[in-house]
C-alpha cells in the first residue's frame, strides 16, 4: 500500500519513472527529510530509494550494478595477483597517498601518474607488457619525470641504481656514464677513482690501470701481486695497499688480519 502523492505543485510524482535498472512503483513517504520511492529492480529486487538520489544518478540499482562493477574491475585482467598489479598499485600509492611513507620522494616533489595509467591497470599492462624477469621492476628514464609511456621502462636493479638522482656521472669522450659503471669496466674499486677525483686528477687518468696489478708481496714462499693476493685472502688489495704504505704493518700482518679461517 502506498502513500498518497502529495499536492503542492513543486512535488514530482516518480511513479512509473526509470533510473537507471529502477522502475518507480510507488510513493512510500518522507523517510526522514526524504521523499522515497518504492523501486523495482531489473535484476528482481525492490528497495526504498530517496527521489534525489534516483533524480541526481546517485542511485541506479539496488545494489547489483555496484558488486558487478567490482566483480569486474578484480576479474577482467586476471592479474590481481600478478606483480605487475602490485607495481602498479604501489606506483599508484606512492605517487598520490599523502599517508604513504614514501610519498615525500614522489607525489610530495611533484611525480605523478599519467591519467591513462592511473585509472586502468589494463592500459598500463598493454603499455608495459610483462616485466623480462623476476629481478625488474619498473624505472623512469627521467627520474624527475612522471609515470607515463615513453618515460618508464623494466629495469634491474643495478639499471635502477646507475638511474639514481644521487649518481656520479662521468663524461668520457663525450658520452657520460655512472662513476660505478666505469670503475667496473675498467677492472678498479669505486673507491679508487673517488681518490683520484679528490686529487683533481684528469678525466684521461680517473681510470688508468691500478697500480696494484704490478706490486707484488711474497708471504709464506708465495709471490704475488696486491690484486693476487685480494682474490687470496678476500681482502680488497687498496685495504692491503694502505696496511703497507700508511700503517706500515708487515707482509703477515697486512695479509692475515680480519681474514676468517
Amino acid at each position: 500500500m502506498y502513500a498518497p502523492i502529495p499536492k503542492h505543485r513543486l512535488f514530482q510524482n516518480l511513479t512509473g519513472m526509470t533510473f537507471g535498472r529502477l522502475s518507480v512503483r510507488g510513493y512510500v513517504g518522507r523517510v526522514g527529510y526524504n521523499n522515497t520511492w518504492h523501486c523495482t529492480c531489473e535484476c528482481g529486487n525492490t528497495c526504498h530509494v530517496s527521489g534525489g538520489n534516483l533524480k541526481s544518478g546517485h542511485t541506479q540499482s539496488c545494489g547489483c550494478l555496484q558488486k558487478e562493477e567490482a566483480s569486474k574491475a578484480s576479474t577482467t585482467h586476471g592479474k590481481t595477483k600478478s606483480p605487475e598489479y602490485r607495481i602498479w598499485f604501489g606506483m599508484k600509492k606512492r605517487c598520490l597517498d599523502k599517508d604513504c611513507e614514501n610519498y615525500h620522494n614522489y607525489g610530495g616533489r611533484g611525480i605523478a601518474v599519467c591519467e591513462r595509467w592511473a585509472n586502468s591497470f589494463e592500459a598500463f599492462f598493454l603499455d608495459m607488457g610483462s616485466r623480462p624477469t623476476a629481478k625488474h621492476s619498473i624505472e623512469r628514464n627521467d627520474n624527475n619525470g612522471n609515470y607515463e609511456p615513453g618515460n618508464c621502462r623494466w629495469a634491474t636493479p643495478i639499471e635502477q641504481a646507475n638511474n639514481k638522482r644521487s649518481t656520479v656521472l662521468i663524461d668520457i669522450n663525450g658520452v657520460a656514464k655512472p662513476l660505478s659503471v666505469l670503475a667496473r669496466e675498467h677492472g678498479l674499486d669505486r673507491s679508487v677513482v673517488v681518490s683520484r677525483i679528490a686529487r683533481n686528477e684528469s678525466a684521461d687518468s680517473l681510470f688508468r690501470p691500478s697500480e696494484l696489478r704490478a706490486k707484488k708481496l711474497t708471504f709464506n714462499g708465495i709471490t704475488d701481486t696486491y690484486l693476487g693476493w685480494s682474490q687470496r685472502v678476500g681482502i680488497k688489495p687498496e685495504t692491503i695497499s694502505q696496511r703497507i704504505r700508511r700503517n706500515k704493518w708487515p707482509v703477515e700482518k697486512t695479509l692475515t688480519q680480519g681474514v676468517s679461517k
